[in-house]
């Protein structure tokens, strides 16, 4: 993008803009929106938002020009004492601190260790279901998300960050 146009702008709904598809699948307006192009503007009640998808750019944002790009006034107050101490709600030396820290997680042969960590936790979750048994499949799936997070990737952040 060379700064010259704005980015492109999805569809949206009067009022609302692009709020209503967000709160409908939030996963599959952000990969239609990701279509539009790699810089898109958001318009959601009461404020434009700018979603980047491209590899570069999302560094240049995030690293090379993180003095002009900070987290927004309203996602700290939205997520106030929900995820104080998020790498994604915090910014300069407390995020590099964070960050530093969840980094050795990520590490090719963790990553690899997740995978079957990850897919015996789902056999055994499925596992406890009967044939006839009608199910929350959404509970169940959030129930399993968490399960695996504790089991792989928060055991494995704590255990680096005590090193």
């Amino acid at each position: 993008m060379d700064g010259t146009r704005d980015p492109p702008t999805p569809n949206g709904v009067p009022l609302l803009g692009n709020g209503l598809a967000f709160s409908r699948d939030p996963f599959g307006a952000m990969r239609e929106w990701a279509k539009k192009g790699n810089v898109v503007r958001l318009n959601f009640p009461g404020q434009s938002l700018w979603m980047v998808t491209e590899p570069e750019l999302i560094e240049y944002v995030l690293m090379q020009n993180k003095e002009v790009f900070t987290i927004g006034r309203q996602q700290r107050e939205t997520f106030n004492g929900i995820e104080d101490q998020a790498v994604t709600a915090n910014s300069g030396d407390r995020w590099k601190r964070l960050r530093n820290g969840l980094q050795p997680a990520f590490a090719w042969e963790n990553i690899q260790r997740y995978g079957s960590q990850m897919a015996e936790r789902t056999v055994n979750h499925v596992d406890r279901w009967e044939a006839d048994d009608r199910i929350d499949v959404l509970h169940e799936m959030r129930l399993l998300t968490l399960r695996i997070l504790g089991d792989t990737l928060l055991v494995s952040i704590s255990k680096a960050m005590r090193k």
